[in-house]
C-alpha cells in the first residue's frame, strides 16, 4: 500500500536525491506497482490508468505540494464549492482564465516579490500537466524554483 501526503512526497524526493548524490547507490527502478490508499489529490493522472508510479509521478506530486504552499490550501478541500474542491483543478482553471493571482495565499502578497510568486506558480502548474511527457524533470523544477528565489 502507498500513502501519498505532502510530507511523504518531500521526504521521498529528498531521500532519492541523497541516494543519487551519495553515488554509492543509484536508483534503477523505472516504476513501482502498488495499491493506493488515502492519496487522492496527489497521485498523477496516469497512475489511475496504469497503476504505475514513475520518477515523473514524484514531479506531479511535488507540483501539488508547491500549490499547497502557494495557496495555503490542502490538495482536496471538501467544504469548498464544487469547482474549488480539487486544488489542482481550481489552480489550473485560474491560470487558464488569466486569474493566477487569485490562487496566491493573501499572507504571501506583499512579502514576496510578485515575479517570484508568479514563477513559483508557473513551475507548480507545469508539474501538473495532463500527461507525464509534459512534466519537467525534478532537476528542471529545482532550477526554476531557484531562479524564482533569486528574482
Amino acid at each position: 500500500m502507498l500513502t501519498v501526503r505532502s510530507s511523504y512526497c518531500l521526504m521521498r524526493i529528498l531521500w532519492q536525491k541523497l541516494l543519487i548524490l551519495d553515488d554509492s547507490r543509484k536508483l534503477d527502478q523505472t516504476h513501482v506497482t502498488t495499491i493506493e490508499k488515502g492519496t487522492f489529490g496527489y497521485l498523477d493522472p496516469e497512475y489511475y490508468q496504469t497503476s504505475l508510479l514513475t520518477e515523473k509521478s514524484d514531479v506531479y506530486s511535488f507540483g501539488v505540494v508547491l500549490l499547497e504552499v502557494l495557496c495555503a490550501r490542502p490538495a482536496l478541500d471538501s467544504p469548498r464549492s464544487r469547482e474549488m474542491v480539487s486544488l489542482v483543478k481550481w489552480a489550473k482553471e485560474c491560470q487558464t482564465n488569466g486569474q493566477s493571482k487569485r490562487i496566491i495565499d493573501p499572507n504571501l502578497v506583499g512579502k514576496i516579490r510578485p515575479d517570484s510568486l508568479g514563477r513559483f506558480g508557473e513551475t507548480a502548474v507545469k508539474c501538473l500537466a495532463e500527461t507525464g511527457v509534459d512534466w519537467p524533470s525534478m532537476g528542471e523544477v529545482l532550477q526554476k524554483l531557484d531562479y524564482a528565489l533569486h528574482l
